[in-house]
């Protein structure tokens, strides 16, 4: 897919992200997810989040960040074995 594109994807996101914040179908203070977002508008996170991106340097909604639920061995675990599977099998 061009730049062009996914800038044009990205920024449809952020026009249906803002009115829908405009409509208060999310009112102040509710929680979503980039995800919820995604699935919502039938598109992949990717657009969600540089639209997330924007909105928060806007400053119209925050972005909280959250520690994994997962332990850090375990990612770091995750990560080795992707990186063997991707070797092994290039």
């Amino acid at each position: 897919m061009s730049a062009i594109r996914k800038s044009a994807i990205s920024e449809v996101v952020y026009e249906h992200i803002t009115q829908m914040l405009y409509d208060g179908i999310y009112p102040p203070g509710t929680p979503i997810t980039r995800r919820e977002l995604a699935e919502k508008m039938s598109v992949s996170p990717t657009p969600v989040g540089e639209a997330i991106a924007r909105l928060v340097g806007e400053g119209i909604i925050e972005q909280i960040m959250y520690v994994s639920p997962y332990p850090l061995y375990f990612m770091r675990s995750l990560y080795l074995n992707k990186t063997i599977y991707e070797y092994v099998n290039h």
